[in-house]
């Protein structure tokens, strides 16, 4: 009985010795594969938060005025967007619309003040709004204000029309006033460009009012030759059936 209790009291200790040997072996492979998990996790969690924050800037890039993508009064502003985008993407005489209207710009540059310092420098393209501005900004450049004024009778007699054109395009009903663009120089209709001076400061904000018969108003900032401009765009609603 002795020696039956020393050889079970020695499997014991081989089966204990066996399970520290397993558990330290499991412990070490743990820990040597503790790298690679952790690794895993972090690229889990970088491909996560590029996701969001990638889809945050798609869904930035569709933002529309003060809208996201919804519907406003049966109107999708993404759905007007998208029209928007086509039509600046879209040719007249084998240009597309926007390096078009971008073109147009060239001249506003050598505008410049008694002080020899350049209208777009010291404003950006806003001086070419006055109602913005003040007409203050005109006391010290009156040579460069007569040519504005003649720079905007061109566009509107040379410009003018082929964006009308191309916007009936998008809009072929019968009627007056289907849609407004406005431009750096001015706001365009289906007949007329328009100071700003003689704009509604409201028509393309997106109230009660404008939404009624309008889609809401979309934009598109864009960069020329340094300087930040804006063009705004609104259709009315008839033209989206």
């Amino acid at each position: 009985m002795k020696y039956g209790k020393i050889g079970f009291g020695m499997n014991k200790m081989k089966n204990f010795q066996a399970f520290m040997f397993h558990r330290n072996m499991n412990k070490k492979a743990l820990e040597d594969s503790a790298p690679v998990w952790i690794v895993a996790i972090l690229l889990i969690v970088a491909f996560l938060f590029a996701y969001l924050f990638g889809g945050s800037m798609v869904y930035a890039d569709k933002r529309v005025g003060d809208e996201r993508g919804v519907v406003i009064n049966g109107a999708s502003s993404l759905v007007v967007y998208e029209k928007f985008l086509g039509f600046l993407d879209s040719e007249i005489e084998g240009e597309k619309v926007i390096d078009l209207i971008k073109g147009s710009l060239d001249p506003y540059f050598e505008l410049k003040d008694d002080n020899g310092e350049r209208m777009v420098d010291r404003f950006g393209f806003r001086f070419m709004n006055a109602s913005i501005l003040g007409k203050g900004i005109w006391d010290k450049a009156e040579n460069a204000r007569v040519k504005f004024e003649y720079l905007r009778q061109n566009d509107s007699k040379y410009l003018t029309p082929k964006i009308i054109a191309k916007l009936d395009e998008l809009c072929p009903i019968f009627g007056d006033d289907k849609y407004y663009l406005a431009i750096p120089q001015g706001v365009i209709d289906d007949e007329y460009f328009t100071r700003y001076e003689s704009v509604d400061s409201q028509m393309f904000e997106n109230n009660e009012q404008n939404l009624e018969f309008y889609t809401p108003s979309v934009s598109l900032k864009a960069v020329y030759r340094g300087h930040v401009f804006e063009i705004k765009f609104k259709i009315i609603k008839e033209c989206l059936n």
